[in-house]
This record gives C-alpha cells, structure tokens and sequence, in this order.
C-alpha cells in the first residue's frame, strides 16, 4: 500500500553470515567490493559527488551576508539516513532543499 518494502524477520542462522559480512567491510570502496553497484552505494555516490560541487559553489560565492545559507546548506546531509526507499526519500528531499538554498545563496550579496 505504501509502495515501500515490507520488513521480515530471520533466525539466528543469519548472525555469523552478518559478522562475515562485517569483517569484510575494510572492502567497502575499492573493486572487491560486492555491493558497490547497489542502489544505495550508487546513491551515495551520487551525493557525495553534489556535495563536493555544492562546497565549490558555496567556497566561490560566500560572504557574511550569505553565511548563515551557506552553514544550512552544509549541514544538509546529515538528514539523509536510511536505507532503500527511506534513504531516496530523504535524498530527494534534501535535493529539494538544496537547490531552495542554492537560489538563495546566489541571490543575496
């Protein structure tokens, strides 16, 4: 109904599959890594790069009038957490946001 995956449950037999899983996490990144084409890890991606243009965009056009934007405009992914659909939702949201302030920013100053 909602459009968003329904949780389940495991058993126990799925506890040493997640310490596996966690001590292959030094991976995580580089080649060998099994999930780096995952939506989420490819979403991450994505967001990492926009930040970075974000902080050139902010460097080039910052000042004490349009300082308090661009701290806003800083913070902005730490709002997006999650996984799947909760995860997009929260980007898509913060995109939406960025680019309110991003207008803002180049307006003022």
């Amino acid at each position: 109904v909602t459009g968003r995956p329904r949780k389940i449950q495991f058993g126990p037999w799925l506890t040493p599959c997640l310490k596996v899983l966690a001590k292959l996490r030094v991976l995580r990144g580089t080649v060998f890594d099994p999930f780096r084409w995952s939506q989420d890890r490819t979403l991450d991606r994505d967001l990492r790069y926009e930040y970075e243009q974000m902080l050139s965009k902010i460097e080039s056009e910052l000042s004490p009038q349009n300082h308090e934007i661009a701290v806003q405009l800083a913070a902005l992914p730490a709002d997006v957490r999650g996984y799947g659909a909760v995860r997009e939702a929260a980007a898509h949201t913060m995109r939406r946001r960025r680019d309110e302030l991003m207008a803002m920013l180049s307006s003022r100053p």
